[in-house]
């Protein structure tokens, strides 16, 4: 397959953070196009959009006069490829050479965030979209308003707890001792230090840990370690993590309706549509549909 056409252009995907993102579109030689996000999320991507869209530029070239197969995508690693881009790029690839004849839907959980009361509302929100699993941010709460927030959620969803690595160990095992063992599904980054998660005796789940330290060897020889949290636009290629034994669980890194599009594809690729994923996140932007982001983009 050639490459006829390779298009980017920077969209902006929330009005009210002035969260933006570039758009790439390919074209093969029969005619055939996709389009996939690049959006490195500010602060906590390893490249910023200046520098994904630079390096998107380095690469056209290649794109548009190289014969891709599906075997000739494992070239895409020895470009030193960021992360955001990589998966854009692989993303749109696989579109072309191998399209996704039937969808399937993927199965989501809840994302809760904010101040009490906005977690509050949003929670009644989905509770009237039948979600019954939640993942809720805590971490910059007090363990006393935290069990507040689980004491009203707990018998409405099966809940996640994401602790962010706000809290210290003694701090986790003091709050989790207030519940059963398998009460939450697993608490996220239980901790601010990741020699303790060695030692945490509850279900727990990696995301940040995941792009820091090298050797997962002895967290998977914890019982405990029960899920891998992975956000395509910040860590990819996820293949070295699929057949570790920890359930893969994809999130959005606050993409556009096209960039969650995209982790869904990525899920049924993976055949991991039986996991519940954390792609709810447009509800907390401005813009709910693609055809209203579109309104603000401009060519780089």
């Amino acid at each position: 397959m050639i490459i006829k056409d390779c298009i980017f252009e920077t969209i902006l995907i929330d009005s009210r953070c002035f969260r933006k993102g570039i758009l790439l579109h390919l074209t093969n030689q029969e005619g055939k196009s996709t389009t996939t996000e690049i959006s490195p999320l500010p602060g906590f991507s390893k490249e910023t959009l200046e520098e994904a869209l630079q390096q998107l530029k380095k690469i056209k070239q290649r794109l548009v006069t190289t014969w891709w197969t599906k075997s000739a995508l494992h070239y895409l690693s020895n470009l030193g490829l960021y992360p955001s881009v990589y998966f854009a790029v692989e993303t749109a690839l696989l579109d072309l050479l191998t399209p996704l004849e039937t969808p399937i839907p993927c199965q989501k959980y809840a994302l809760l965030f904010g101040c009490p009361s906005e977690i509050f509302e949003r929670a009644e929100e989905i509770s009237s979209e039948d979600f019954k699993h939640a993942k809720i941010k805590l971490g910059h709460f007090t363990p006393e308003t935290a069990h507040q927030i689980v004491a009203k959620l707990g018998d409405q969803f099966r809940l996640r707890i994401d602790l962010n690595r706000k809290w210290d160990f003694e701090e986790t095992m003091r709050f989790c001792a207030h519940y059963p063992k398998d009460f939450f599904e697993y608490i996220e980054e239980p901790s601010t230090s990741v020699e303790d998660l060695l030692h945490f005796p509850y279900p727990y789940a990696l995301d940040e840990t995941l792009r820091e330290i090298k050797d997962l060897t002895p967290y998977l020889q914890s019982k405990n370690l029960k899920a891998f949290i992975l956000k395509p636009t910040m860590t990819y290629p996820i293949t070295p993590y699929l057949n570790l034994g920890p359930e893969i669980v994809l999130t959005s890194s606050f993409e556009s309706p096209i960039g969650i599009a995209q982790i869904e594809r990525l899920i049924q690729r993976c055949g991991l549509e039986e996991i519940k994923h954390g792609l709810d996140t447009l509800r907390y932007f401005e813009y709910e549909t693609m055809s209203d982001c579109a309104l603000e983009k401009t060519s780089p």
